[in-house]
């Protein structure tokens, strides 16, 4: 059963209302310097999202720690659109197989499992597959469409539920915050 996230920017980018449903879960706030906090409302230790990557400031990059600092274990590493989880790798913002590329267009950003990809770890994709990585197609396994100002709405599959919140903040940073 797929899970339906919403972010609605509440006042500048960085401050946003997560809702799980039409329940609300958890709040976006600044962090420090670059960094972005995510508070759970019931109390649970939230997240520390950092656009450094590996120590650097990448575009389509974020890194999501357990926690309200970095000291926190990662929970999930987006590099170039591309992220892990449980041995399996995905990418944001594709086409999945059977769609038309026309249909991508539409608004709708899609997050997909890639089966037999070369790599299980984004840090290790060298540049020549990074180049192509627009030609990868994959599983649908979730989909983003709007803006922050409007609410950016991410549905996912029950194989990244646990990653929900920190998945669905992290492509509302990337993509909406607008």
């Amino acid at each position: 059963m797929p899970s339906d996230y919403t972010v609605k920017r509440t006042g500048a980018f960085w401050e946003a209302d997560v809702s799980l449903g039409r329940e609300k879960i958890a709040t976006v706030g600044k962090g420090g310097g670059v960094k972005f906090l995510v508070r759970m409302n019931d109390g649970g230790k939230g997240f520390l999202l950092d656009p450094r990557v590996n120590g650097a400031i990448k575009p389509f990059s974020i890194t999501a720690y357990e926690g309200q600092n970095v000291e926190g274990k990662i929970v999930l590493k987006i590099r170039n659109n591309l992220f892990s989880h449980k041995g399996n790798m995905y990418i944001m913002k594709t086409v999945p197989e059977g769609r038309l590329a026309k249909d991508h267009a539409l608004g709708k950003k899609y997050i997909c499992r890639l089966v037999n990809f070369p790599f299980n770890n984004p840090d290790d994709v060298d540049v020549h597959t990074s180049e192509r990585l627009a030609r990868h197609r994959g599983i649908k396994v979730g989909e983003m469409s709007g803006l922050g100002i409007i609410g950016h709405k991410v549905q996912l599959d029950e194989e990244l539920a646990d990653i929900g919140v920190p998945l669905s903040v992290a492509s509302y940073l990337i993509y909406a915050a607008g």
